[in-house]
């Protein structure tokens, strides 16, 4: 019970800001192009904080050798989907006659049908729960995951024709701030950098990890905010 009331109430916190950003957008508070900006802050600052000094602190030698293997099931497990999401997605969009449209179409849904909200929502319920011990092994079982997302990811959300594809473009994609943050705080954790820091910049990460929730969910609200609910419930 302790742990559905901690779950209940860390839901119950999460829907607030969804619904702050909810009314945000709908009274046009702050204007459209606020979406860019959270989504930019989240994946360039917030999120790569949070990752990186949360490694910094839990991984070690010691922790890496008893959690390694939650690497793989998250690997058997988004692989699993992965597998799943290519039939599923032609029910989703059927048509006699292939187009790339429609192609396109299905990779939309072969990406949802494979990947929950495991970063941003993932990480702000699993953090509140069950601490920073919590949240780094749950950050190993995310971690084959986050590479397929931002590889295959992002590779079939690119429609046919626009771009040519290659071992370099991919490579590039996936050095993005939030993998080179996870990197980085593998590397750094292992060797223990966090006590040759000076403490103001362990302020600076720290303060910054705890804006990652709060910040997603108001993108989250006002994401939803942009549409009609009587359209989305139908």
């Amino acid at each position: 019970m302790e742990i559905f009331y901690l779950t209940l109430s860390q839901m119950l916190m999460m829907f607030t800001f969804v619904l702050i950003g909810y009314v945000l957008r709908k009274t046009k508070i702050l204007p459209e192009a606020s979406v860019a900006t959270m989504s930019r802050l989240e994946t360039y600052v917030f999120v790569p904080a949070l990752t990186l000094s949360n490694f910094m602190e839990n991984c070690t030698v010691k922790t890496l050798k008893e959690n390694y293997i939650l690497v793989l099931y998250g690997l058997v497990l988004i692989l699993s989907s992965l597998i799943v999401a290519y039939p599923l997605s032609k029910l989703f969009v059927k048509n006699h006659t292939e187009s790339l449209e429609l192609d396109y179409k299905r990779n939309i849904y072969k990406y949802a049908l494979t990947f929950g909200n495991y970063g941003f929502f993932g990480n702000f319920i699993v953090l509140g729960i069950w601490g920073s011990e919590g949240l780094f092994k749950y950050l190993m079982f995310t971690f084959g995951v986050s590479l397929l997302c931002y590889s295959w990811g992002l590779f079939i959300l690119i429609p046919k024709g626009s771009e040519k594809v290659t071992l370099t473009s991919v490579l590039k994609r996936m050095t993005t701030p939030p993998i080179l943050a996870l990197m980085l705080g593998l590397v750094a954790g292992l060797l223990n950098l966090k006590a040759y820091l000076p403490d103001f910049l362990l302020d600076v990460l720290s303060k910054a990890s705890n804006c990652m929730g709060p910040v997603a969910m108001l993108l989250a609200g006002f994401v939803v905010g942009g549409f009609e609910l009587k359209s989305l419930l139908s």
